[in-house]
């Protein structure tokens, strides 16, 4: 598969700068692959890795993205969508939805915005918009968000950190969220577990019946997709496979390669 040349945009695909807390940071997108069990490609995840533009060194980007003012958050959004914009002919052809994680003061920018609004909508067929356990304001529970349902007609939602946080069941029953991703610590407790992966074949059956798809985040290595497997998990994500880069995308297969399982930092 050939990247159309719009994706080798110099502005799209370089690091992203950002000038926050007395310093200088370089955001570099990468795109961490999601697969079924069998082994089909079936989504990306659109992450930043972030380092200092002068020192070089590296820092959590979740970490970083939490204490960042509004209006930088608002900046590097408009730049993620610019750049899911460029990726949606490779979208199409592949049939590969991408998923960017949406933190509540960007949720408050986009809803207020129409032509940031409208960015999402021309891009709804293709993009996720994850909604991590902090997006949910304390003793949200499972009622009524209305910045959440502000954003449904927009894009299909994604709960990140399902079992993580004020996350509950009532979440995933509620009936605002496409699909729900596995805390990764939950999951490898409960994989490690007999008992942990009869507990997740039956959310699994659960979401099912919800018409929700469940995926594993946490997977590190060919035991954990096994149990992934026995659990019937829609999908599957985590350290067993290497985040691409833009440029490597056409590299990418639509089947899951033969890669050596990749250690966490």
């Amino acid at each position: 598969m050939i990247i159309p040349s719009a994706l080798t945009l110099p502005h799209a695909v370089q690091p992203f700068d950002v000038q926050s807390f007395g310093r200088r940071w370089l955001l570099t997108p990468m795109l961490e692959p999601l697969w079924t069990p069998d082994g089909e490609l079936y989504a990306l995840e659109l992450l930043s890795r972030l380092h200092g533009r002068e020192t070089g060194d590296s820092y959590p980007a979740g970490d970083f993205f939490a204490d960042l003012p509004q209006t930088e958050l608002a900046r590097i959004l408009s730049w993620q969508l610019e750049l899911l914009a460029l990726l949606r002919p490779w979208c199409e052809t592949r049939r590969v939805p991408v998923s960017i994680n949406l933190l509540r003061p960007q949720a408050l920018v986009l809803v207020s915005h129409t032509a940031m609004a409208e960015a999402v909508l021309a891009l709804a067929p293709w993009l996720r918009l994850e909604i991590s356990e902090n997006f949910i304001p304390p003793g949200g529970g499972g009622g009524t968000d209305p910045v959440l349902d502000a954003l449904r007609p927009l894009a299909p939602l994604w709960l990140d950190d399902f079992g993580a946080g004020s996350t509950g069941l009532a979440w995933l029953m509620n009936g605002q969220f496409m699909a729900v991703k596995l805390d990764r610590r939950l999951f490898s407790e409960l994989a490690g577990l007999p008992e942990g992966v009869a507990f997740m074949a039956a959310l699994s059956a659960l979401a099912q019946g919800l018409d929700v798809k469940l995926i594993a985040e946490g997977v590190a290595d060919d035991t954990l997709m096994q149990s992934a497997r026995d659990a019937g998990v829609d999908a599957c994500q985590g350290w067993r496979w290497t985040a691409v880069s833009v440029s490597e995308l056409g590299d990418l297969p639509a089947r899951l390669p033969d890669l050596p399982v990749r250690r966490a930092p």
